[in-house]
């Protein structure tokens, strides 16, 4: 019983766990989580990111097609058959000329004018921590795919783009969520659009149950540990024998 009391009050202790390693952009505050499958350059990488070495590239033009084509962020997850995913993080570097924040319908417009904008009729509209709008499209000529995810918060928008060499499967997709699920923008942190989705439009996530059922399963496990130590190798020493 007192095993059992130390591992929930653990649980309810510590913070979540994330599972990946976390980077951020500076510029505009925004963090991000990545798991072991992707490599992450960031403008903040040093000369002697991991990340040049396995790709074999050079650091300074690596910086300046950053910098050239207004990316912030360039992540890879690799693949033995190269039909891996490429992440790009871009901003239109400007806050929108408004002194409030969208309301749905707006929103709805300016998301038809970004789907056509790219060549594609339809939409979704995604809720995780934030609102997005999200659109796949394809190069015709160079034949890459695309997911793209569009951002308003603090009045700026933020674009996610993911491409690949062929049609997304349903377990990259999930991969391609669980990073945006991860996305955290700091400073007043407004959502540039008023009102929540209809149910109609979209499934609102809520609360993450997977993430819960992980998290709690890694606590149990470390406070099974960690209470078999104390109990066998510190708590022993001090205890009255009968």
């Amino acid at each position: 019983m007192r095993k059992l009391l130390f591992v929930v009050v653990l649980f309810l202790l510590c913070p979540v766990i994330v599972f990946g390693e976390n980077f951020e952009i500076k510029e505009y505050g925004i963090t991000m989580s990545f798991d072991k499958n992707w490599d992450v350059f960031t403008r903040e990488s040093d000369r002697n990111d991991y990340f040049l070495v396995k790709y074999d590239l050079d650091y300074d033009l690596l910086q300046k097609n950053l910098k050239d084509n207004l990316i912030y962020l360039y992540a890879i997850n690799e693949r033995d058959d190269d039909l891996g995913i490429e992440l790009f993080i871009t901003t239109n570097g400007k806050k929108a000329d408004a002194a409030r924040p969208m309301n749905l319908e707006e929103f709805k417009e300016y998301a038809s004018l970004l789907a056509e904008e790219r060549g594609v009729e339809n939409y979704e509209l995604y809720e995780s921590n934030y609102k997005y709008i999200t659109y796949d499209y394809i190069d015709e000529n160079e034949k890459i795919y695309f997911i793209e995810y569009a951002l308003f918060v603090d009045y700026r928008c933020y674009f996610f783009t993911f491409r690949k060499a062929s049609l997304f499967t349903n377990d990259e997709i999930a991969q391609i969520e669980n990073v945006i699920d991860s996305i955290v923008v700091s400073g007043d942190g407004i959502q540039y659009v008023e009102g929540g989705f209809t149910e109609g439009t979209q499934e609102i996530k809520g609360f993450n149950y997977q993430r819960f059922i992980i998290n709690f399963i890694v606590y149990f496990i470390f406070g099974s540990i960690t209470w078999t130590i104390v109990n066998k190798y510190i708590l022993k020493r001090y205890r009255i024998k009968k």
